[in-house]
């Protein structure tokens, strides 16, 4: 903003005077800036932003229902597509193959507690059996989650390392005597179990395969520890769950469609 002097005629004579005497005229001052006048400032940089964190209560919820086997809750928070995803549809599928059979696949949710650290963005997992039963305590902890921008859970690191390595990839299927057998899903385990979780769409009802052999990529032939299994029903889809100790993926699995007829199955 620029002042404008007003010199009144007595201050022009008397500075006409100066001029003819020889004295110099003040020095001109530098204009200084006025008050409220702005000021440069440099912006304020960007954060970027963290899905993670902006949502690190739906990782909890996804965590917790995931140990209770509630499907329901925890597929929406999933990306689609995702390991995240493949991981509750295997919950899922597994928990139908364990009612089928007979078991509470809530049996153990009790034993479950969970401890999250926002900051550090981890949530620790501890299991105590209350059942009786003596299963091992178990302690572990999943972090390193990756999620979309819109916030849906893709992945995350847990005991055995990321969840796409734990995760079979491969959903191989075959169809014989009116009885189609598809890989559903296929898990390794904390404790180094392979757990195969088939589905059979059958058009005749009859009994499943209740031991079929897994020949891992070792080649040692294996039968299954445990097995979720029931009567397949005519015109019905039904879950199958068998798991194979100390395995890893990479191997095949025979499965009997009847006495005489198997079928084999990639597992990877």
């Amino acid at each position: 903003m620029k002042r404008t002097l007003t010199l009144t005629a007595a201050a022009a004579i008397t500075l006409s005077l100066a001029a003819c005497s020889g004295a110099e005229a003040p020095a001109e001052q530098p204009a200084t800036s006025q008050a409220g006048e702005s000021e440069t400032t440099s912006p304020t940089p960007t954060e970027e932003p963290d899905p993670v964190a902006e949502n690190w209560d739906d990782i909890v919820t996804f965590v917790e229902a995931v140990y209770a086997n509630d499907a329901d809750v925890a597929m929406p928070l999933t990306a689609k597509d995702s390991p995240a995803a493949e991981y509750v549809a295997y919950i899922r599928d597994n928990a139908l193959a364990e009612q089928t059979a007979g078991f509470d696949p809530h049996m153990f949710d009790d034993g479950y507690s969970f401890d999250d650290d926002e900051e550090k963005q981890e949530v620790d997992i501890s299991f105590r059996d209350t059942t009786g039963n003596g299963s091992d305590p178990q302690d572990y902890t999943w972090s390193d989650w990756k999620m979309t921008d819109d916030g849906k859970i893709e992945s995350w690191t847990g005991a055995s390392g990321s969840i796409e390595k734990v995760l079979g990839k491969k959903h191989d299927k075959q169809k014989a005597k009116g009885q189609k057998v598809t890989v559903a899903h296929a898990y390794k385990s904390n404790s180094g179990t392979v757990v195969i979780v088939l589905k059979v769409d059958s058009e005749t009802g009859g009994y499943p395969d209740y031991a079929p052999v897994y020949v891992g990529p070792d080649g040692v032939a294996r039968k299954p520890a445990q097995v979720n299994a029931t009567d397949l029903v005519e015109g019905a889809t039904s879950y199958l769950s068998f798991l194979y100790q100390d395995a890893d993926f990479g191997g095949k699995l025979k499965y009997l469609v009847d006495y005489e007829t198997p079928v084999t199955l990639t597992i990877k």
